[in-house]
């Protein structure tokens, strides 16, 4: 196996800032944390045709990383457990970087089966930050060897700085909306005298 980061940046041609675009806008949308990280494989398999992906979360009060998200794969493996410097994920997850890799071989172990191609022969892992805070990891993978190069490597490192960013101001909404108290709706107090109103049915008149 090798390990292959970019360290410089690569131009990135007009088609993956085409595609980049469509994604974000499609992001976007999403008004909680589950639609933004099903929002986000969908793009990648729809726009991207990267068919085989997932995110995995870190526990708010833990390093441990789990799946809460799956494309392409026969079990979703939702639950599954990634802990920091294991495989490529915990790996990513510990450097804070991305991580490529042309050559690849599964080496995954969970007490939930982890989803993963048999045949893997490429893939990457991006870390998913909020400033410098590590809320997960975005992976994919692919049967084609060398699948993912600079351009989709940094289209992912954005995509994630995004859902980042966009994954901390939805929990900071949600936190700020939990602490403050329900206003309940009064009705306003009547002013002024009372006044006589007359209707007429035939023509549905009123006469104040």
């Amino acid at each position: 196996e090798v390990y292959r980061t970019s360290l410089a940046p690569a131009a990135t041609s007009a088609s993956s800032l085409a595609q980049l675009r469509c994604c974000i806008e499609r992001l976007s949308a999403a008004s909680d944390l589950a639609s933004l990280l099903d929002t986000l494989l969908d793009s990648l398999r729809d726009v991207f045709d990267i068919r085989h992906s997932m995110v995995l979360m870190r526990e708010p009060a833990g390093e441990a990383l789990h799946t809460v998200a799956s494309r392409g794969y026969t079990a979703s493996g939702v639950g599954a457990e990634i802990r920091p410097g294991e495989g490529v994920i915990g790996t990513a997850a510990l450097a804070r970087t991305p991580i490529r890799i042309a050559h690849a071989t599964s080496e995954f172990g969970s007490a939930i089966p982890f989803p993963c191609l048999p045949e893997s022969q490429s893939q990457i892992a991006v870390p998913i930050l909020a400033g410098e805070s590590l809320l997960g990891v975005l992976f994919a993978e692919s049967t084609e060897t060398g699948r993912f190069g600079y351009d989709e490597e940094d289209a992912l490192v954005v995509l994630a700085r995004h859902v980042g960013t966009v994954a901390a101001m939805l929990e900071e909404g949600e936190a700020i909306d939990s602490d403050r108290p329900v206003a309940r709706a009064t009705a306003p107090a009547p002013r002024g005298a009372p006044i006589r109103v007359r209707r007429y049915a035939e023509n549905d008149s009123i006469f104040v």
